[in-house]
This record gives C-alpha cells, structure tokens and sequence, in this order.
C-alpha cells in the first residue's frame, strides 16, 4: 500500500476511511511537523493569553456560555474518537505481541498514525482552553499554562523520533480528556457532578502508568543497545518526556494537596 504523509480534503471527503489508512506522519513534509510550528504556536500562546488578560484589566468578563458548551462537548467526543483510533488497533495487533512489540514496535496502522496527528493538531486548538478562562477573568495557574505549553512540544517530539510507547502517553490523555471535558460540558450545563476531584487522581494515575511504560521502554531500549531499529525512539525523546512526566506527576500532586487536602483542613477547623 502507498503511504501518504498530507491529507488533501478533497480527497479525504471522497474516500476518508481510505486515506486515513494510508496515512503516515513524516518529518517536513507532513502539514505543520516542521520545528516552526510548535515554536510560533507555543510562543504565540503566551503572547495571546498574557496580551489579553492584560486587555481584560479593567473590562467585565465575557462569558462566552454557548461556545463553552461547544467547545467542551467538541473536544470529549474528538478524544473519545482518537482514544478508539489508537488502543483498538493497538490492542487487536500489537497487545497479542507481547509488551516489547506493544511498547517498541507497535503496529504501523494508518489510523494510529493519524489519530496521533489529530491529537498533535489537538493540543493547539485546546489552547482555547486557556482564552476562555481569560475572557472569564479567572487566574490562570502555573499548572495550567504549562502543561498547554509543553504539551504541544511534548506530541511534536515524540511524532518526529517515532517514539515507539509515544501511544500510551496519548490514548492515557486522550482517556483523561473524555472525563474532564465531559465534566466541564455538564458544568456549562449548570450540572455539578460529585466526582470533580476524581479527575485529578486519574491524572495523577495517567502519569503513573505514563512513567511505568517509559521504564520498560528504556529497559528495552538498553537490551537492544540502544538501537532505533530494535525499539522506536531515540533516548533524546525519550528523556524529554521523562523530564515532562515527572514535572506534571509533580504538580498535579501537589495541585491535589492543595486543592483538596487544605479544603478538608479548612472544614474540620470550622467545625472544630
């Protein structure tokens, strides 16, 4: 089968289950895989939401209620979508395999491959995330900016090394997206679902499994003599998203303690 590395809309409209097949991402070609991308957009972002919380000193919040409700329903059902586009193929072909194949050599599926790049394209799109919150007037947490910030950095790297565990990392966030944003669709809603500080303890897990995976994978790794060809990935990659991990398994710790640990403190004393 002839791969293909760009996806032309005429032709994804005429045959998409086809095209989706035969794609694969490759570095300089593919649209947006160059370096520039997540330069401009990363950078970029910090200009726009720093540029505009400034612009909203001294102007009423914009609530932006209908777009929200959009935007959150939008963004759990595409992650729902991706998550199947890559644990489905993975597990049918890979899981069978053993745990080298499924974390070193998972299977080369079209749908895989655009499934990472849909969560690529994904992390840009979810920067919007960070604007809504700043046309609300709502303080914006270190946690918060830096996990969109690196996030994009974070996919770029691992789709340009063909990081082989790269999936595990995305269909774990992608698992994590469903809830959250399904979660933030039924506040929009005027819902307020119990299970809020939930949503931090999966993420907490995600990274977890995220850093367990990323072991194996440099055991592997130092089994084949740190060869490409024996597990996918370069040590360079790999340790970036060691680095990002850790960092985010960190502050998401210690945003639970915060957030929940003192919350609880407060209330005993109160009824102390």
């Amino acid at each position: 089968m002839e791969h293909i590395n760009e996806i032309n809309l005429k032709d994804f409209f005429e045959n998409p289950i086809g095209l989706i097949e035969r794609f694969r991402w490759k570095n300089e070609v593919t649209p947006f895989s160059t370096i520039l991308f997540p330069i401009v957009c990363s950078f970029g972002y910090l200009a726009v939401i720093y540029g505009l919380q400034s612009f909203m000193k001294n102007k009423k919040e914009i609530k932006l209620h209908g777009f929200a409700l959009f935007h959150n329903l939008f963004l759990c059902l595409l992650s729902l979508f991706m998550f199947l586009g890559i644990v489905v193929p993975i597990a049918k072909s890979s899981f069978p395999q053993g745990l080298y194949h499924s974390l070193c050599k998972p299977i080369d599926s079209g749908l895989v491959n655009f499934s990472y790049y849909i969560f690529y394209l994904s992390k840009v799109y979810e920067f919007i995330d960070t604007i809504i919150q700043v046309l609300r007037k709502k303080n914006l947490i270190f946690l918060h900016v830096y996990h969109h910030f690196i996030t994009l950095w974070l996919v770029w790297v691992n789709l340009t090394m063909d990081t082989g565990v790269q999936w595990v990392d995305i269909s774990a966030n992608c698992f994590v997206h469903i809830i959250m944003y399904f979660y933030y669709f039924q506040t929009e809603r005027g819902i307020n679902p119990w299970w809020k500080k939930y949503i931090t303890v999966v993420q907490i897990i995600q990274f977890v499994v995220d850093m367990g995976t990323h072991i194996l994978w440099h055991y592997f790794d130092v089994q084949g003599n740190y060869n490409p060809n024996y597990c996918s990935g370069t040590l360079t990659a790999s340790f970036f998203s060691d680095f990002v991990i850790l960092s985010f398994l960190g502050l998401f710790i210690q945003f639970f303690v915060k957030s929940y640990n003192n919350k609880r403190s407060a209330i005993k004393k109160k009824a102390n």
